[in-house]
């Protein structure tokens, strides 16, 4: 990108992720990349980089070509000419759709799971190789009379402790 964020360079990568050909893009604004409403991003951006910070990580959306949009991670590295002034930016895009739509996937899964386990009647638990808690329904409190905070510090020692010798 050069000062004016006019795209000067453009390689195969950038080609794969976006849809354009070095030849549609480069000499144009960056700004074709940026999703309507969002030009606030790069003027944030534009102005990070012109006081020499870089931009790492950035997550946001990007448009492609033929308008569809791209969850895009963007590290942005200011180029300063030999007295130090930025002259532009180097830029490194990589897609993240995938991995947002595997956490957002996770997150829908978690949510049933946490509505199932705290509406059962039962007690659903879960402990790791030393005996210990990992999770515990918050339910045992009304079938012993013990709050889930006394299981967690106990371990499955407390637990069976609380049960009725029938019941082992």
């Amino acid at each position: 990108l050069s000062t004016a964020n006019t795209i000067v360079s453009w390689n195969r990568g950038a080609e794969a992720l976006y849809g354009y050909r070095s030849e549609e893009v480069i000499g144009k604004s960056f700004a074709i990349l940026v999703p309507q409403g969002h030009s606030e991003d790069m003027e944030c951006i534009s102005a990070l980089l012109g006081r020499g910070h870089r931009v790492t990580r950035l997550e946001m959306a990007h448009v492609r070509k033929g308008g569809g949009q791209i969850d895009v991670s963007v590290t942005i590295s200011p180029i300063k000419d030999a007295h130090g002034t930025v002259v532009g930016g180097a830029g490194v895009a990589r897609d993240v759709t995938q991995r947002l739509q595997a956490e957002e996937a996770l997150r829908q899964s978690e949510e049933k799971y946490r509505s199932i386990v705290l509406n059962i009647p039962d007690v659903v638990w879960t402990a790791d190789s030393r005996n210990r808690f990992v999770f515990i329904s918050p339910n045992i409190e009304g079938l012993t009379g013990y709050a889930a905070d006394d299981f967690y510090a106990g371990g499955l020692d407390f637990f069976f402790q609380t049960l009725h010798p029938d019941d082992v």
